[in-house]
């Protein structure tokens, strides 16, 4: 246990200190049900004629205090701008993953987790992200 909490603490800074990775971590705010599973983050990495470029990895660094996070194959459609050479894969569905949290059955509160996508050609993005778990009672009120 001792080993994995002092991983947790140096493995964010080995992951910046590669090159072409970004300082800050991007931020992600999430809400769901005890008992549901959420849509954390999306991630692709695409070739300019649609197809992957390669498998794309999860690493948890800080696990939520309560519930689990996966990583689960998808595909969806392009997010490219106009000007990206890939513009032309939002016509179509392509290969993507997602990172899912699934909440406990019972309790509520917020969730806290970090976690960094790996990409085939050795890019990594850190997510830190906030997950409220609202009881049925306790979520709040559409309009």
């Amino acid at each position: 246990m001792r080993a994995r909490r002092l991983l947790a603490l140096i493995l964010p800074a080995l992951l910046l200190a590669l090159p072409g990775q970004s300082a800050e971590p991007e931020k992600v705010v999430r809400s769901v049900l005890p008992g549901e599973t959420v849509r954390v983050y999306v991630a692709y990495h695409v070739l300019r004629d649609c197809s992957p470029i390669g498998e794309i990895r999860l690493t948890v660094i800080e696990p939520p205090a309560q519930g689990q996070i996966s990583l689960q194959g998808t595909t969806i459609r392009g997010g490219f701008s106009y000007n990206n050479p890939r513009y032309h894969c939002n016509q179509r569905q392509i290969a993507a993953s997602e990172v899912l949290y699934e909440a406990p059955g019972k309790g509520e509160g917020l969730m806290r987790t970090r976690f960094g996508i790996v990409f085939a050609d050795g890019e990594i993005k850190l997510i830190d992200a906030e997950i409220t778990v609202w009881a049925p009672s306790s979520a709040p009120k559409s309009e």
